[in-house]
Protein backbone atom coordinates (compact mmCIF):
# COMPACT_ATOMS: atom_id res chain seq x y z
CA UNK A 1 0.00 0.00 0.00
CA UNK A 2 2.68 2.13 1.08
CA UNK A 3 4.54 1.44 -2.32
CA UNK A 4 1.51 2.66 -4.56
CA UNK A 5 1.43 6.13 -2.16
CA UNK A 6 5.02 6.56 -3.30
CA UNK A 7 4.59 5.33 -6.70
CA UNK A 8 1.92 7.73 -7.21
CA UNK A 9 3.58 10.83 -5.84
CA UNK A 10 6.24 10.52 -7.62
CA UNK A 11 3.86 10.30 -11.03
CA UNK A 12 2.31 13.74 -9.87
CA UNK A 13 5.72 15.33 -8.98
CA UNK A 14 7.51 14.55 -12.40
CA UNK A 15 5.71 16.40 -14.78
CA UNK A 16 6.33 19.64 -12.19
CA UNK A 17 9.96 18.67 -12.17
CA UNK A 18 10.14 18.58 -16.03
CA UNK A 19 8.39 22.05 -16.25
CA UNK A 20 10.84 23.25 -14.32
CA UNK A 21 13.52 22.33 -16.34
CA UNK A 22 11.78 23.27 -19.54
CA UNK A 23 11.13 26.86 -18.02
CA UNK A 24 14.95 27.05 -16.85
CA UNK A 25 16.12 25.66 -20.10
CA UNK A 26 13.68 28.41 -22.23
CA UNK A 27 14.92 31.13 -20.36
CA UNK A 28 18.14 30.24 -20.26
CA UNK A 29 18.11 30.24 -24.45
CA UNK A 30 16.32 33.30 -24.22
CA UNK A 31 19.58 35.05 -22.84
CA UNK A 32 21.75 33.36 -25.13
CA UNK A 33 19.21 34.69 -28.24
CA UNK A 34 18.71 37.81 -26.45
CA UNK A 35 21.43 41.14 -27.47
CA UNK A 36 24.61 40.70 -25.78
CA UNK A 37 24.37 43.90 -23.09
CA UNK A 38 27.95 45.38 -23.54
CA UNK A 39 30.34 45.40 -20.46
CA UNK A 40 33.79 46.89 -20.32
CA UNK A 41 36.53 43.86 -19.14
CA UNK A 42 40.12 44.37 -18.41
CA UNK A 43 42.37 40.87 -18.57
CA UNK A 44 43.74 40.36 -15.16
CA UNK A 45 48.05 40.25 -14.61
CA UNK A 46 50.17 39.45 -11.67
CA UNK A 47 51.92 42.54 -10.92
CA UNK A 48 54.95 42.64 -7.93
CA UNK A 49 53.04 43.25 -4.11
CA UNK A 50 54.31 43.63 -1.20
CA UNK A 51 51.70 41.83 1.05
CA UNK A 52 51.61 45.39 3.16
CA UNK A 53 48.45 46.35 4.43
CA UNK A 54 47.22 50.35 4.63
CA UNK A 55 45.32 50.84 8.22
CA UNK A 56 43.73 54.84 9.61
CA UNK A 57 45.53 55.26 12.63
CA UNK A 58 45.39 58.49 14.57
CA UNK A 59 48.04 60.59 16.83
CA UNK A 60 47.26 59.72 20.47
CA UNK A 61 49.55 60.73 23.87
CA UNK A 62 52.24 58.26 24.97
CA UNK A 63 51.03 59.07 28.86
CA UNK A 64 47.87 60.61 29.43
CA UNK A 65 46.24 61.63 33.01
CA UNK A 66 42.73 62.43 34.09
CA UNK A 67 42.07 64.46 37.75
CA UNK A 68 39.78 63.47 38.75
CA UNK A 69 37.93 65.11 42.21
CA UNK A 70 39.47 63.23 45.41
CA UNK A 71 36.10 64.23 47.23
CA UNK A 72 32.97 65.29 47.19
CA UNK A 73 33.12 69.47 47.01
CA UNK A 74 32.94 72.61 45.39
CA UNK A 75 35.55 73.01 42.82
CA UNK A 76 36.61 76.06 43.84
CA UNK A 77 39.24 77.16 41.45
CA UNK A 78 40.53 76.15 37.58
CA UNK A 79 43.83 77.87 37.03
CA UNK A 80 44.67 76.62 33.45
CA UNK A 81 42.70 76.95 30.08
CA UNK A 82 42.80 73.79 27.59
CA UNK A 83 45.98 74.18 25.24
CA UNK A 84 48.05 75.52 28.00
CA UNK A 85 51.55 74.18 28.68
CA UNK A 86 52.01 73.19 32.33
CA UNK A 87 54.97 71.74 33.55
CA UNK A 88 55.17 68.73 36.44
CA UNK A 89 53.83 69.57 39.81
CA UNK A 90 51.90 72.32 38.85
CA UNK A 91 48.37 73.41 40.67
CA UNK A 92 46.07 73.13 38.08
CA UNK A 93 42.48 73.23 39.92
CA UNK A 94 41.25 73.62 43.66
CA UNK A 95 38.66 71.41 45.19
CA UNK A 96 37.53 72.32 48.55
CA UNK A 97 35.31 70.43 50.80
CA UNK A 98 33.60 71.78 54.05
CA UNK A 99 33.61 68.21 55.63
CA UNK A 100 37.75 68.03 55.30
CA UNK A 101 38.11 71.90 56.10
CA UNK A 102 36.29 70.90 59.26
CA UNK A 103 38.54 67.73 60.51
CA UNK A 104 41.08 69.67 59.65
CA UNK A 105 40.06 72.67 61.97
CA UNK A 106 38.92 69.62 64.55
CA UNK A 107 42.64 68.00 64.34
CA UNK A 108 44.38 71.12 65.14
CA UNK A 109 42.30 71.88 67.99
CA UNK A 110 42.82 68.31 69.26
CA UNK A 111 46.92 68.35 68.85
CA UNK A 112 46.77 72.06 70.85
CA UNK A 113 45.34 70.58 73.50
CA UNK A 114 47.68 67.34 73.36
CA UNK A 115 50.81 70.03 73.01
CA UNK A 116 49.09 71.66 75.97
CA UNK A 117 48.88 68.44 78.38
CA UNK A 118 51.77 67.32 77.64
CA UNK A 119 53.88 70.61 78.22
CA UNK A 120 51.91 70.83 81.49
CA UNK A 121 53.29 67.65 82.50
CA UNK A 122 57.28 67.56 81.69
CA UNK A 123 57.12 70.63 84.51
CA UNK A 124 55.92 68.21 86.74
CA UNK A 125 57.33 65.04 85.97
CA UNK A 126 60.99 65.72 87.60
CA UNK A 127 59.07 65.98 90.82
CA UNK A 128 58.08 62.60 90.44
CA UNK A 129 54.29 63.42 91.55
CA UNK A 130 53.08 61.60 87.97
CA UNK A 131 52.72 58.19 87.78
CA UNK A 132 54.48 56.32 84.74
CA UNK A 133 50.57 55.18 83.28
CA UNK A 134 49.66 58.89 83.17
CA UNK A 135 52.59 59.76 81.56
CA UNK A 136 52.36 57.37 78.78
CA UNK A 137 48.65 58.20 78.33
CA UNK A 138 48.92 61.66 77.79
CA UNK A 139 52.41 61.08 75.47
CA UNK A 140 50.05 58.87 73.82
CA UNK A 141 47.46 61.29 73.08
CA UNK A 142 50.17 63.50 71.54
CA UNK A 143 50.64 61.37 68.84
CA UNK A 144 47.78 60.44 68.06
CA UNK A 145 46.59 63.79 67.11
CA UNK A 146 49.62 64.88 65.75
CA UNK A 147 48.76 61.82 62.95
CA UNK A 148 45.02 63.17 62.39
CA UNK A 149 46.57 66.24 61.70
CA UNK A 150 48.77 65.26 59.46
CA UNK A 151 46.15 63.17 57.81
CA UNK A 152 43.49 66.39 57.66
CA UNK A 153 46.43 68.25 56.41
CA UNK A 154 47.43 65.35 53.44
CA UNK A 155 43.27 65.48 52.81
CA UNK A 156 43.26 69.31 52.41
CA UNK A 157 46.41 68.90 50.10
CA UNK A 158 44.77 66.20 48.21
CA UNK A 159 42.30 69.03 46.92
CA UNK A 160 44.88 70.73 44.93
CA UNK A 161 44.91 68.95 41.64
CA UNK A 162 48.70 68.77 40.53
CA UNK A 163 49.99 67.98 36.75
CA UNK A 164 51.27 64.38 37.21
CA UNK A 165 54.25 65.34 34.36
CA UNK A 166 55.21 68.09 31.90
CA UNK A 167 52.25 68.31 28.91
CA UNK A 168 49.48 70.27 27.48
CA UNK A 169 46.01 70.63 29.13
CA UNK A 170 43.95 68.84 26.54
CA UNK A 171 40.26 68.66 28.20
CA UNK A 172 38.17 70.84 30.97
CA UNK A 173 35.22 68.78 32.26
CA UNK A 174 33.24 70.89 35.05
CA UNK A 175 32.95 74.74 35.44
CA UNK A 176 34.20 76.99 38.33
CA UNK A 177 32.16 76.84 41.80
CA UNK A 178 30.37 74.03 41.02
CA UNK A 179 29.93 71.07 42.91
CA UNK A 180 31.70 67.97 41.96
CA UNK A 181 30.91 64.09 43.24
CA UNK A 182 33.83 61.80 44.44
CA UNK A 183 36.35 60.45 41.16
CA UNK A 184 34.29 62.71 38.87
CA UNK A 185 36.74 64.00 36.14
CA UNK A 186 37.41 67.36 36.33
CA UNK A 187 40.63 67.99 33.33
CA UNK A 188 43.04 66.14 31.27
CA UNK A 189 46.60 66.50 30.93
CA UNK A 190 48.60 64.73 27.56
CA UNK A 191 52.45 64.00 27.57
CA UNK A 192 52.54 65.57 23.79
CA UNK A 193 56.37 65.73 23.49
CA UNK A 194 56.20 61.92 22.47
CA UNK A 195 53.49 61.34 19.87
CA UNK A 196 52.57 57.84 19.19
CA UNK A 197 49.83 56.64 16.28
CA UNK A 198 47.49 54.20 16.88
CA UNK A 199 45.50 52.39 15.11
CA UNK A 200 42.71 49.14 15.08
CA UNK A 201 44.08 45.53 13.44
CA UNK A 202 41.92 43.07 12.45
CA UNK A 203 42.12 39.35 14.30
CA UNK A 204 43.48 37.86 10.93
CA UNK A 205 45.92 40.62 10.62
CA UNK A 206 47.65 40.16 13.96
CA UNK A 207 49.84 37.11 13.50
CA UNK A 208 51.78 39.05 11.24
CA UNK A 209 52.65 41.88 14.00
CA UNK A 210 55.82 42.11 16.45
CA UNK A 211 56.87 44.57 18.62
CA UNK A 212 59.32 46.13 17.10
CA UNK A 213 58.64 45.57 13.33
CA UNK A 214 59.16 48.70 10.95
CA UNK A 215 56.63 50.36 8.97
CA UNK A 216 55.62 53.62 7.54
CA UNK A 217 53.32 56.42 8.32
CA UNK A 218 51.57 59.36 6.52
CA UNK A 219 49.84 62.66 7.84
CA UNK A 220 48.12 63.86 4.72
CA UNK A 221 47.21 67.10 6.53
CA UNK A 222 51.50 67.50 6.68
CA UNK A 223 51.84 66.45 3.17
CA UNK A 224 53.01 63.01 1.30
CA UNK A 225 56.48 62.64 3.32
CA UNK A 226 56.61 58.73 4.65
CA UNK A 227 58.44 58.60 7.69
CA UNK A 228 59.42 55.62 9.81
CA UNK A 229 57.91 53.92 12.70
CA UNK A 230 58.26 50.62 14.58
CA UNK A 231 55.12 49.19 16.57
CA UNK A 232 56.14 49.83 20.57
CA UNK A 233 52.09 48.32 22.03
CA UNK A 234 49.64 46.00 20.97
CA UNK A 235 46.64 44.80 22.55
CA UNK A 236 46.43 41.14 24.38
CA UNK A 237 42.89 40.76 23.93
CA UNK A 238 40.62 41.72 21.43
CA UNK A 239 37.24 44.20 21.37
CA UNK A 240 34.42 42.26 21.92
CA UNK A 241 32.41 43.53 18.82
CA UNK A 242 34.98 44.90 16.13
CA UNK A 243 37.08 42.01 17.00
CA UNK A 244 39.98 44.32 16.63
CA UNK A 245 43.46 44.68 18.32
CA UNK A 246 44.57 48.37 19.26
CA UNK A 247 48.42 48.85 18.34
CA UNK A 248 50.68 51.55 18.69
CA UNK A 249 53.70 52.57 16.47
CA UNK A 250 56.52 55.16 17.52
CA UNK A 251 58.21 57.50 14.95
CA UNK A 252 61.99 56.83 14.70
CA UNK A 253 62.25 60.96 15.17
CA UNK A 254 59.68 63.60 15.79
CA UNK A 255 57.44 64.21 12.98
CA UNK A 256 57.45 68.32 12.45
CA UNK A 257 53.95 69.69 13.07
CA UNK A 258 52.05 66.45 14.02
CA UNK A 259 49.32 67.40 16.65
CA UNK A 260 47.19 65.03 18.63
CA UNK A 261 44.50 63.78 16.86
CA UNK A 262 46.06 64.25 13.80
CA UNK A 263 44.65 61.39 11.11
CA UNK A 264 47.28 59.77 9.39
CA UNK A 265 47.99 56.08 7.07
CA UNK A 266 49.94 53.25 8.30
CA UNK A 267 51.35 50.74 6.15
CA UNK A 268 53.06 47.47 7.01
CA UNK A 269 55.31 46.85 4.48
CA UNK A 270 56.45 43.35 3.33
CA UNK A 271 59.27 44.75 0.79
CA UNK A 272 61.65 42.59 2.66
CA UNK A 273 59.77 39.83 0.58
CA UNK A 274 58.23 40.75 -2.63
CA UNK A 275 55.86 38.92 -4.59
CA UNK A 276 53.66 38.64 -7.14
CA UNK A 277 50.22 38.13 -7.11
CA UNK A 278 46.72 39.66 -8.44
CA UNK A 279 45.84 43.24 -7.49
CA UNK A 280 41.91 44.28 -9.02
CA UNK A 281 40.08 47.59 -7.63
CA UNK A 282 38.59 47.27 -4.34
CA UNK A 283 35.36 48.60 -5.84
CA UNK A 284 35.16 45.48 -8.31
CA UNK A 285 34.38 42.91 -5.15
CA UNK A 286 31.24 42.71 -4.98
CA UNK A 287 29.25 40.68 -1.49
CA UNK A 288 26.60 38.36 -1.26
CA UNK A 289 25.26 35.54 0.89
CA UNK A 290 27.91 32.49 0.20
CA UNK A 291 31.32 35.44 0.37
CA UNK A 292 32.78 38.08 -2.77
CA UNK A 293 32.48 37.47 -5.51
CA UNK A 294 33.79 38.98 -9.17
CA UNK A 295 32.35 38.98 -12.22
CA UNK A 296 34.22 37.12 -15.29
CA UNK A 297 33.26 36.66 -18.60
CA UNK A 298 34.23 33.53 -19.58
CA UNK A 299 35.75 32.58 -23.75
CA UNK A 300 32.78 32.16 -24.91
CA UNK A 301 31.69 35.83 -23.77
CA UNK A 302 29.24 34.07 -20.78
CA UNK A 303 29.26 35.95 -17.74
CA UNK A 304 29.89 34.01 -14.34
CA UNK A 305 30.18 34.79 -10.76
CA UNK A 306 33.67 33.61 -9.44
CA UNK A 307 33.68 33.90 -5.73
CA UNK A 308 37.06 35.06 -4.63
CA UNK A 309 39.13 35.40 -1.35
CA UNK A 310 41.03 38.65 -0.75
CA UNK A 311 44.03 39.99 1.45
CA UNK A 312 45.23 43.20 2.29
CA UNK A 313 45.78 46.40 0.15
CA UNK A 314 48.91 46.87 -2.52
CA UNK A 315 49.46 49.61 -4.90
CA UNK A 316 46.24 50.23 -6.95
CA UNK A 317 43.94 47.88 -4.89
CA UNK A 318 43.00 44.78 -3.06
CA UNK A 319 45.09 41.54 -3.09
CA UNK A 320 42.85 38.24 -4.78
CA UNK A 321 44.76 35.70 -2.70
CA UNK A 322 41.96 32.38 -4.27
CA UNK A 323 39.60 32.47 -7.12
CA UNK A 324 41.40 34.46 -10.13
CA UNK A 325 43.84 33.31 -12.29
CA UNK A 326 46.30 35.21 -14.88
CA UNK A 327 44.03 35.79 -18.16
CA UNK A 328 40.63 35.75 -16.97
CA UNK A 329 38.73 38.68 -18.00
CA UNK A 330 37.05 40.85 -15.08
CA UNK A 331 34.05 42.67 -15.80
CA UNK A 332 35.34 46.88 -14.80
CA UNK A 333 32.00 48.40 -16.19
CA UNK A 334 28.23 47.83 -16.99
CA UNK A 335 27.85 44.61 -13.67
CA UNK A 336 24.98 45.95 -12.66
CA UNK A 337 23.53 44.42 -15.65
CA UNK A 338 24.23 41.48 -16.30
CA UNK A 339 23.86 37.99 -14.53
CA UNK A 340 25.03 34.40 -14.53
CA UNK A 341 25.01 32.83 -17.65
CA UNK A 342 24.11 35.75 -19.76
CA UNK A 343 25.97 36.72 -22.79
CA UNK A 344 27.88 39.75 -23.54
CA UNK A 345 29.30 42.17 -25.69
CA UNK A 346 32.73 41.63 -24.00
CA UNK A 347 35.49 45.14 -24.87
CA UNK A 348 39.10 44.79 -22.95
CA UNK A 349 40.01 48.02 -22.11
Amino acid sequence: MKAGKLLVLVILTLPMLCSCNIRKAREQKRLMKSAPVRVEVARIQREEVSGGCNYVAQAVPDKSNVLSAPYSGVLEHIYVKVGQRVRAGETLALVISETVLSAQAMSEADLKQAEDAYSRLMKVKEDGSVAQLKIAEVEASLSKAQAAKRASDNAVERGLLKAPFDGVVSGIFCDEKISVNVAEPVLRVDDDSNILMEFSVPEGEMASLRIGRQLDVVVPALGTESHKAAIVYKDVAANPVSRTYKCRVRPSRRIPGLMLGMVGKVRLSGADNPDRGIVIPSELVRLDDAGKYIWIVDSADVVRKVYVSTGGFSGRGVVVLEGLDEGDRIITAGASKVSTGMKVEAVEQ
